[in-house]
């Protein structure tokens, strides 16, 4: 469903992750930093020190 919505919706510019399963950002930064170790994947200290320090929440709808 989330795929056909950013099809059809012409505003929805970049690139997105659709899948059916869940995985926290901090899950995917150790994921992606043990297979592509050349690549510089921001680790959990960096992820967490964005503005206000706090992890920002995102929730996609197609409402």
């Amino acid at each position: 469903m989330a795929l056909i919505f950013l099809l059809e919706y012409p505003n929805a510019k970049g690139r997105y992750i659709c899948s059916s399963d869940e995985i926290s950002l901090i899950e995917l930064s150790e994921f992606l930093s043990a297979r592509y170790p050349s690549l510089q994947i921001p680790t959990t200290e960096e992820i967490f020190a964005g503005p206000g320090g706090s992890l920002a929440i995102i929730k996609a709808s197609s409402a």
